[in-house]
């Protein structure tokens, strides 16, 4: 399966091949008619997309000739559309259209004409909101999950090493313990960001404090996955550039070969 390329490479090439094609439509011969789509898309598709900010989708239907005279407008229109991030898909259908009545005979005259659809499909404002929501709902949980290990962990430092006295949550009987020093800083920055965002509550409620905030957004377990993940990547990124180098290796082997044999043959 070595042959096959792989979703990312597929997707860089063809953003390269975008890139071409629109500068080469906006030279040479090409160009006018690429003014011309573009004052079309202006004119006709940027109302509709405007009307379906909310949902994500917009349907055009045009019969301007500007796609009758040059059979590149349809790519061009779809080439601009992916690159403002937007998703269209194409379709071209036939109207029956009368073009004459005979009074004396009562026959109409039909002609049949070409009309252009596009669909056109982007992330409306409804689905980022609902996206939004399903986010801030993580962070909820991630912030209380956290809230509760590191509220743990205080409590478990002060009973092992020392005690918190005073109004603002000052260190008592310390000593010269690192481990102290640092439970303290915990329980004094949690304090601080109570009192600073107005959340309220005594000294001694280490555990009401938001204290995940200050010291980290993301729990250590979360943290760590995260890590392993991205170096599971990385192996596997790398895992396939070696493939792709013995790929290529064995190509070249056989091009030598293949040409030694034509030489022997020759010969």
């Amino acid at each position: 399966m070595r042959h096959l390329p792989l979703a990312r490479e597929l997707q860089r090439l063809s953003r390269q091949q975008l890139v071409t094609r629109l500068e080469a439509y906006n030279s040479g011969a090409l160009k006018p008619t690429f003014r011309s789509v573009l004052a079309l898309l202006e004119r006709e598709a940027l109302p509709l997309l405007r009307q379906g900010g909310i949902s994500g989708r917009a349907e055009w239907s045009s019969d301007d000739g500007t796609f009758a005279s040059c059979p590149d407008a349809v790519a061009m229109v779809v080439d601009v559309l992916s690159d403002r991030g937007f998703l269209a898909s194409y379709a071209r259908e036939s109207v029956i259209v009368p073009v004459r009545f005979d009074a004396a005979t009562g026959r109409v005259e039909s002609e049949s004409r070409p009309v252009h659809r596009f669909t056109i499909r982007f992330e409306g404002t409804g689905e980022g909101s609902h996206q939004a929501a399903l986010k801030a709902m993580e962070i909820a949980a991630r912030m209380a999950e956290a809230k509760t290990a590191t509220a743990t962990s205080v409590a478990g430092a002060t009973a092992a090493r020392g005690s918190y006295s005073g109004p603002m949550g000052t260190p008592a009987a310390c000593g010269a313990s690192s481990g102290c020093a640092e439970a303290a800083q915990i329980a004094q920055r949690a304090l601080q960001y109570g009192s600073s965002s107005g959340a309220g509550g005594s000294s001694d409620d280490v555990a009401g404090c938001r204290s995940p905030v200050t010291m980290s957004f993301l729990p250590q377990h979360l943290l760590e996955r995260e890590a392993r993940l991205c170096a599971e990547q990385v192996a596997l990124e790398q895992r396939h550039e070696q493939e792709r180098e013995e790929q290529q290796g064995w190509e070249e082997a056989e091009e030598e070969e293949e040409a030694a044999y034509g030489a022997y043959a020759r010969a």
